[in-house]
């Protein structure tokens, strides 16, 4: 379940938060401070949006695709995934600072359902009525997914713009568009289908001069 917090937390942007270089300096109160204020905030997003999303998420996990049991083990298997869910389960951190502000920053994205981890995506804002949520799918489960979405009668081999608009409300990694765009250009049919047609028509040549006047 998304856990509850009714505190509400002051505007903050994250882009001028002092993270700390080393992790020895998240025992300052500063940072502390900054990060208190960060967590306040993605608790309260949460919250804000769980009677939504919630109902959303178990509805992705009813797909035949994979398994719940599936889903959590790749997820647990795969290192991005698993040190978001480390974090939200248990507050701690990669000890790589890049990947820890990463998660610090963007941690009010993600939340659990069922110990699966979930993106919130809100394309309009924080309307309940527009977020949506999106299973964080791990890597080894994407190539499944991809041809899920594109190579069979479900996917009818789509372009990589209605293909994206299709997975999205429903799925989530990083570089997904990228991935998405990579796979149909990478379609043996589809560029078979879209090659040149080779022109059959005989090459031009002059003509003899006609013997006399018409």
């Amino acid at each position: 379940m998304i856990p509850t917090d009714h505190d509400v937390a002051e505007p903050l942007d994250p882009t001028h938060i002092d993270f700390p270089r080393d992790h020895d300096g998240l025992a300052s109160p500063h940072s502390l401070n900054h990060i208190s204020a960060i967590e306040t905030r993605a608790s309260k997003r949460r919250n804000h949006l769980a009677s939504t999303v919630e109902p959303l998420a178990r509805e992705v996990l009813r797909s035949r695709l994979f398994s719940r049991t599936e889903i959590k083990k790749e997820q647990v298997n795969d290192d991005q995934c698993h040190a978001v869910i480390q974090y939200l389960r248990h507050g701690s951190l990669p000890k790589d600072n890049k990947r820890a502000r990463e998660i610090l920053l963007r941690q009010e994205d993600y939340f659990m359902v069922d110990g699966i981890l979930f993106h919130l995506f809100t394309s309009h804002g924080p309307q309940k009525s527009k977020a949506s949520a999106q299973l964080v799918v791990p890597l080894n489960l994407r190539r499944s997914l991809l041809e899920e979405h594109h190579d069979n009668n479900l996917g009818g081999h789509l372009g990589s713009a209605r293909m994206l608009s299709t997975m999205r409300p429903r799925y989530f990694w990083v570089g997904m568009n990228r991935d998405i765009i990579k796979y149909v250009l990478s379609c043996h049919l589809c560029n078979t289908a879209k090659a040149p047609n080779l022109s059959i028509n005989p090459p031009l040549t002059l003509r003899d001069p006609a013997p006399g006047p018409f």
